[in-house]
């Protein structure tokens, strides 16, 4: 969708498209990658070899090259955890190979605990609530739990089951203690409620989540992928904290959304101290822009001017103090920016240029540029 600066914002807000989610847009996109939906992620290189893995032709086999759009698909598969693939293969039923039967979570989900327990005891393997729940407090994994019940040559079926049964015991016996494969679920329940546009039900979700994966965060995990331990899902770390971050945002009208937007930025920033220049970057933009929706505007402005100070080659801290100043002092959002095109070396991804153009022609610029020449005040 190809929305214009000055066209109504697709967002609903009643805002121009240029003061409410451009620059959020052009910073983040592409957002909101759901693997359960359309597109997939594109999450780091596999580290998981399970049974799953081999229903989608070998995925961990990089020497073979992808050849169509299914292919890759699989391969991308593959790099994820085993909850996840088969939480996606559950949805996309097309990707299971013929003749393969196959164990879902929505199937296991509809069994009993006796009938659970009754496949366990088929394997040989003896479990009851207490031991399960002595194991699953060495891990944050319930996928983890299962596997040193696996052995060489055992069904794929019985391999699924093992992992997913585990989930699902988990959930039913530890549910104070919420597994990474609940926090999975969690995250993409979020997902699905932003599309409906449930927002504030989704912000509800996405904050209880965070909440539980910062308790589990050490002073060592100092970047989203150091914290691979505590969170490892269909979506990374990395993309969907910042997906939060634009939840926060996009509803930050609301000053208590705004305040709670602020605390969860703050804390990824003195988490993450160590993840890229980028990341951390648009996170002090994005708590500056909740500083300036409670009007804790000398508090906001030290952000962005901190960040034109320390990357004067960047344009995010020009175009996004700009973009506040809009209103209150459009002569300095013009200067702001010119100062952009003098330092900055990324103009043309902010598009500098254009935006200036429309602060130019503003009608309060250009009576501020009149009265200059006639020697008398603007007028308000």
């Amino acid at each position: 969708m190809n929305v214009q600066r000055n066209e109504p914002c697709p967002c609903g807000s009643g805002k121009k498209y240029k003061k409410c989610c451009l620059s959020h847009d052009e910073e983040n996109a592409p957002r909101f990658v759901s693997v359960a939906g359309e597109a997939f992620a594109d999450p780091p290189e596999p580290e998981h070899d399970h049974a799953l893995c081999d229903v989608h032709g070998h995925a961990h086999d990089q020497d073979e090259q992808p050849q169509d759009e299914r292919s890759i698909e699989m391969r991308r598969l593959g790099r994820l955890s085993p909850y996840a693939v088969s939480k996606i293969v559950s949805k996309n039923r097309d990707l299971i190979a013929n003749g393969r039967r196959f164990c879902l979570p929505e199937d296991v989900a509809k069994l009993t605990t006796e009938e659970i327990l009754e496949h366990f005891a088929k394997l040989r393997i003896a479990l009851d609530q207490e031991k399960f729940v002595g194991l699953s407090r060495v891990t944050f994994s319930a996928w983890k739990v299962s596997s040193a019940w696996r052995f060489e040559g055992m069904d794929p079926y019985d391999d699924d089951f093992l992992g997913i049964a585990s989930c699902e015991l988990w959930k039913r016996w530890s549910p104070e203690r919420p597994s990474v494969e609940t926090l999975d679920d969690w995250m993409q329940e979020g997902y699905e409620l932003v599309s409906k546009g449930e927002r504030e039900k989704a912000l509800d979700l996405w904050e209880r989540t965070w909440g539980v994966i910062r308790s589990r965060l050490t002073p060592e995990m100092k970047t989203c992928d150091a914290a691979g331990e505590v969170f490892d899902g269909s979506q990374c770390l990395f993309n969907w904290t910042q997906d939060l971050t634009l939840e926060w945002l996009d509803l930050a009208e609301n000053p208590s959304h705004a305040e709670r937007g602020i605390k969860y930025v703050r804390e990824l920033l003195a988490q993450f101290t160590e993840e890229g220049v980028s990341y951390r970057t648009n996170a002090r933009a994005d708590l500056g822009d909740l500083l300036f929706a409670v009007v804790r505007n000398d508090e906001a402005a030290r952000i962005f001017l901190d960040l034109i100070r320390e990357h004067p080659d960047m344009a995010i801290g020009y175009v996004r103090l700009s973009a506040q100043l809009e209103d209150a002092d459009p002569q300095q959002a013009v200067r702001l920016l010119e100062e952009a095109q003098k330092n900055a070396t990324d103009c043309g991804d902010w598009d500098v240029d254009v935006r200036l153009e429309d602060l130019r022609e503003q009608p309060s610029i250009e009576s501020a540029k009149s009265a200059a020449r006639e020697g008398r005040a603007p007028r308000s």
